[in-house]
Parts: C-alpha cells; structure tokens; sequence
C-alpha cells in the first residue's frame, strides 16, 4: 500500500488484455445445443422410417389386391360384374408374367416367314445405320474406334478416320 499525504490507496492490479473465459459453461452450452439437433434428427430419422415401412406396407397391400381380383377373374368373375358390386380394378397389376394378346398359330396357307428363310428383322431397303459394314472388334466397338490412340483422341486423331 502506498501512502500519499495520509491517504491510504490499496495496491493495483496490472490490466488483463482479456477477461477470462468460463470454459466449462461454454462446453455445457454447446452440449445442450447438440442435444437439440440431435434429438431433432432422430425425430426425422424416425419419421423417414415410419414413411419407408408405411411405403412397403402399401406396396404389400396393392399386390395382395390385385392378386386377389386376378383370382376372381380366373374364377369367372368378369370386370363389368366385378364394377357393379362395387369392385373397381386393381391400380397395379399382380406381378408375374404380362398377359397380352394370344399368339395363334397362322392359317392353312399363310406364312410367318420363318419357314421361307425370310427375317423378322429391318427390311433390305431402309439405310444401314452409321457403323454398318465395319469390322467390330471383341468388346462390340468399330474396328475405327478401336484404333484410336488413346484416352481423349477421338476418331478424327486416328489414322483410319
């Protein structure tokens, strides 16, 4: 303590250049916060799930349905009958194999063309396409392409063309 003309001034402390930090505080903030969005996102989580199994079930149901009324078919039911009880068509389809139209087999005197040597395939007369008359190599490419030099060249670098 200094003494000046009989006053007496208590002794000073040196200025901080900074106040000190409650660490612990701090740490015990930033947990709660976490907390929060980490129970906010087990929240969503669990709503997503919820949404995916309300999905599946849904998906289960729609086949189930449209097994069902394709067993009632088979069992004679027609679809107008089917609709005036109040039995609408399944929204999908039940899975297996697509029905379409029968194939018949051709009458006395007409041909499929398989018979004749005849393709089912295009006709003689429309264009060849771009790579039509090259040579292809093993994995399905152009004998062009495969020549090429490298990544990045195209066909225009290569010496065939």
């Amino acid at each position: 303590m200094t003494t000046t003309s009989g006053n007496t001034t208590p002794p000073t402390t040196p200025p901080t250049t900074s106040a000190r930090l409650d660490t612990d505080r701090i740490e015990v903030a930033a947990r709660a916060l976490l907390d929060d969005k980490i129970t906010a996102v087990r929240g969503l989580a669990a709503a997503r799930q919820a949404r995916e199994d309300a999905r599946a079930g849904l998906a289960a149901a729609e086949r189930h349905d449209a097994a069902a009324y394709t067993a009632a078919l088979r069992a004679g039911w027609t679809t107008d009958e089917l609709k005036r009880v109040g039995l609408d068509a399944p929204t999908s389809r039940a899975p297996g194999r697509p029905r379409g139209t029968q194939h018949r087999t051709p009458a006395a005197g007409h041909s499929t063309g398989q018979s004749t040597g005849q393709s089912r395939g295009p006709s003689a007369e429309q264009e060849p396409g771009p790579d039509a008359g090259q040579d292809t190599g093993p994995a399905g490419r152009s004998a062009a392409a495969a020549s090429s030099t490298g990544p990045g060249s195209s066909a225009a670098d290569s010496p065939t063309g």
